[in-house]
Parts: structure tokens; C-alpha cells; sequence
């Protein structure tokens, strides 16, 4: 999902470029990209960890059921 939105942003920023856009413009493109990226970086990290947690939850509910 994530990847997908960046490559579009890519894609606007490249259009701004070779519509001569004011440079402001395309700056401000690219900081929302990178931005994207990083919350596609944090999401892939947090997905382990609460995979990890869930799986300890599920652990603990069955040894408490049992």
C-alpha cells in the first residue's frame, strides 16, 4: 500500500519536473514521499514486534485456559 502511494508520488513529482513547476512545489513532493517511506520502514518494524506480542498473549490465554 504503502509502496504503491510512493511510487505515484514519485510518478507527480517526475510530472511537476517536467512541467517546470515552481521548485517549492516539487520540494515539497518529494518531503511527502520521503515521508511516506519512513512510515512504510516503521510499519514493517512494528509488524514482527506485534506479531511477537500476540503470539505471547494467545501463549499466556491458553496456559491460563488450560
Amino acid at each position: 500500500m504503502y509502496k504503491q502511494e510512493a511510487k505515484e508520488q514519485e510518478a507527480v513529482v517526475q510530472k511537476y519536473l517536467a512541467d517546470q513547476r515552481e521548485s517549492h512545489e516539487v520540494r515539497k513532493q518529494v518531503r511527502r514521499i520521503l515521508m511516506q517511506e519512513e512510515i512504510l520502514k516503521d510499519c514493517a518494524q512494528m509488524i514482527p514486534d506485534t506479531r511477537r506480542r500476540l503470539n505471547d498473549g494467545m501463549s499466556d490465554l491458553d496456559s491460563y485456559m488450560s
